[in-house]
């Protein structure tokens, strides 16, 4: 993250705090035009609840994606449970299992339990594809996003 993308992310969250949506807004699409993963996270946030931007779930899916790619783990962590329930996205357990896995790998507590609760659900066949794909989704992308 360079220092300019993390100014528009600061400045972003000030003014999302102060409820000026409209000014989050530019700011993160700032930074996640520059490429930040943090930045493509908090756009898709407010795309994704509505907040200074007409709601709009798959540009949220887009932007998360994108993020998770970078190995952002906030974003992997939603994208876990996006595909778990079927949010924006079709529900697709093995998917959301890879996701997870990966935000459990970077560090995120919350997604370490969230894995631990899917592998008592799934299938040893949906296991291994989550596997396959974590595996796939760590080769290609790696998991941190610096």
């Amino acid at each position: 993250m360079t220092v300019s993308t993390a100014s528009f992310n600061e400045a972003g969250i000030l003014a999302y705090n102060d409820g000026n949506y409209a000014e989050a807004f530019q700011q993160f699409a700032a930074a996640a035009a520059a490429g930040d993963p943090a930045g493509q996270h908090l756009l898709a946030s407010l795309y994704y609840q509505g907040h200074g931007v007409t709601q709009d779930v798959p540009k949220a899916v887009e932007l998360f994606t994108a993020a998770a790619q970078a190995g952002f783990p906030p974003s992997l962590a939603n994208l876990a449970l996006m595909y778990a329930s079927g949010d924006g996205v079709a529900q697709d357990m093995a998917q959301s299992l890879a996701y997870g896995r990966q935000a459990a790998e970077a560090g995120s507590a919350q997604s370490v339990k969230n894995r631990d609760q899917l592998l008592e659900i799934l299938t040893p066949s949906q296991q291994q594809a989550a596997r396959a794909l974590a595996a796939e989704y760590a080769a290609q992308y790696g998991t941190d996003p610096h």
